[in-house]
């Protein structure tokens, strides 16, 4: 993990102190998990209760429009789910369903945030920046660009009178972390590549 501190170094490993106890929470933490085929573990909406770290399987991600699940991103093993919604207190923006058999670990959110609450702020702040640029590249651009190419198809049909869409409503507070804490060119870019699409979708939508 590259950072900028007062260390001889410009990351963190096993040798630094912080670092190792952070792990060693995180370990002692982690409880074993299995989940079975086409098992929905998130709604929309949903408080993430829990952080999923899946070793092995595949799970879909996606979005419901006027009722009907759309699955438009798969992920194939060293998946991670519900990071970004117990760290930042957010709901669940997406559906998360497994196309197979899931097996990993899971750290429940009350034992996460202490570990956080108990952590070096400087670790901890870079883990956030890590977090947020992960979920945004990773999964949460990619939603909103196929929920706008769905609703923009959808939209021309003639036995289509409204559109009903989940809306994130927390973005902002993520982009004023970034941007406060980490206010480089990358994370400038981020915020106005978010903002430009997710003005497009609420065009075609009636949020929920």
């Amino acid at each position: 993990m590259k950072i900028n501190t007062g260390l001889s170094h410009n990351y963190y490993g096993w040798g630094d102190d912080d670092y190792r106890e952070f792990m060693r929470l995180i370990l002692s933490g982690l409880e074993p998990r299995q989940e079975e085929i086409n098992n929905i573990l998130f709604h929309e909406l949903d408080e993430f209760t829990e952080i999923l770290f899946i070793n092995s399987g595949m799970v879909d991600i996606g979005f419901e429009i006027n009722r009907k699940k759309v699955y438009c991103i798969r992920k194939n093993n060293m998946v991670i789910i519900g990071d970004h919604g117990c760290t930042f207190n957010h709901q669940s923006y997406s559906i998360f369903k497994t196309k197979t058999v899931c097996k990993g670990f899971s750290i429940r959110k009350h034992k996460w945030l202490k570990i956080l609450n108990t952590t070096s702020q400087v670790l901890v702040n870079q883990l956030k920046s890590r977090i947020i640029t992960s979920y945004f590249y990773g999964t949460k651009l990619r939603m909103i660009r196929e929920k706008k190419k769905y609703i923009k198809k959808i939209s021309l049909r003639a036995d289509i009178q409204s559109i009903l869409a989940v809306s994130d409503k927390d973005q902002s507070r993520d982009m004023n972390f970034l941007l406060d804490n980490f206010p480089t060119h990358e994370s400038v870019c981020l915020s106005k590549a978010f903002n430009k699409i997710e003005e497009r979708l609420k065009d075609y939508t009636n949020e929920i």
